[in-house]
């Protein structure tokens, strides 16, 4: 893990203004760092957010690459961690792009909204199998 990655964990304000950090932090190494951060008491809201983000975004990976190791394994781990933190999933779908915020919305059971791209209804889906 690169020092940077490493102070984003530790330090509540380092990285807070950095974009896209998500896409950094959606790595399979980072995996089990990812899911106990969700529970971090000393961890910040705002970065829970991310982590949440990067999830979503390494599950979609993880179903796209047909390379990685235990993908079934992989993507049904993160669906249960965000399953499972669905109060944090829930605050962070404002900042989700579209595929990842249905990818959400229907791993909790929630109404997706009407009228939305087929595309993006078909690529969510593919993330929830």
């Amino acid at each position: 893990m690169s020092d940077d990655v490493e102070k984003w964990f530790t330090d509540l304000e380092y990285g807070r203004e950095w974009q896209d950090f998500d896409l950094v932090l959606a790595n399979p190494q980072l995996l089990p760092r990812l899911e106990s951060y969700l529970t971090d008491p000393n961890g910040s809201d705002e970065k829970r957010l991310i982590v949440i983000s990067a999830l979503i975004e390494f599950l979609s990976e993880v179903r796209r690459n047909p390379r990685m190791e235990c993908r079934k394994d992989v993507a049904e781990t993160i669906r249960a961690t965000i399953r499972k933190h669905g109060d944090i999933a829930e605050l962070a779908l404002p900042e989700l792009g579209l595929v990842q915020s249905i990818t959400v919305q229907k791993l909790l059971g929630l109404p997706v909204p009407a009228g939305l791209p087929q595309w993006a209804l078909d690529d969510a889906a593919e993330n929830c199998k």
